[in-house]
């Protein structure tokens, strides 16, 4: 999630609470899905890689094998 530091599984958990963090679906650049994970160089985010298609928990180990490659 974009300058949270949250991750998306954290953000899905919380959602699935109820109404009261519903609001964290409505903030800019923010999709509520498992599978992405940010690019982080020095401190500062530098981009992301998100992958879709299997579950969330497939799409997440694909996504932190491509972060981990790119270190």
């Amino acid at each position: 999630m974009r300058d949270l530091d949250i991750r998306a599984r954290h953000a899905v958990f919380l959602i699935g609470k109820g109404a009261y963090f519903a609001y964290l679906t409505t903030l800019d650049d923010v999709i509520a899905s498992r599978g992405g994970n940010l690019l982080i160089v020095d401190g500062k985010i530098v981009g992301a890689i998100g992958v879709s298609g299997g579950s969330g928990s497939q799409d997440n180990v694909i996504s932190l094998a491509g972060q981990a490659a790119l270190k």
